[in-house]
């Protein structure tokens, strides 16, 4: 079991004990809640992977890309976390935040340069899966779901 399983186990079973997820989507504004095991089953039955470009269970650990399971880190799918729920208002300081776990300093070429190179290549990754992004959001029109328990922290992985 890699890191990123283990911590959606973990989060998994808290999800469970305390039956709370908190979901976005492009569809609607703002932050919806499923609080009991029916309105849960009627999220999931509402939100089909092959209905997003990007499908995020963050309580299940997968990330799909139109119904395709994608090879990303769990640094990876903390920064997709990061550029979605943000959106428009993300910054490069929210993804190095997101990415590195430390603040990204004014004026620090060395971070800003690893800040780069490694957005770089996560917009070829992502390409790979037609998923474009632009100024560190996913590209307007994107089309996605994320569900994950209410208190999920993109920093642990955990509530």
């Amino acid at each position: 079991m890699n890191m990123t399983e283990e911590r959606c186990a973990i989060v998994t079973v808290e999800a469970r004990r305390k039956k709370v997820l908190a979901y976005i989507h492009s569809d609607a504004e703002g932050w919806k809640e499923a609080g009991t095991a029916q309105q849960l089953q009627q999220v999931y039955e509402q939100h089909r992977p092959l209905y997003y470009d990007i499908y995020m269970d963050l309580c299940k650990g997968e990330w799909l890309a139109r119904g395709e399971a994608m090879e990303l880190s769990a640094a990876d799918v903390c920064v997709l976390f990061r550029m979605i729920t943000e959106g428009l208002s993300c910054t490069s300081e929210m993804i190095f935040m997101a990415r590195y776990k430390q603040e990204l300093e004014p004026g620090n070429k060395k971070d800003r340069g690893r800040l780069d190179s490694y957005y770089r290549r996560l917009k070829e990754r992502l390409k790979l899966y037609g998923i474009t992004t632009e100024h560190y959001t996913v590209k307007p029109g994107t089309r996605y779901f994320v569900i994950y328990p209410e208190q999920w922290n993109e920093e642990s992985g955990k509530r």
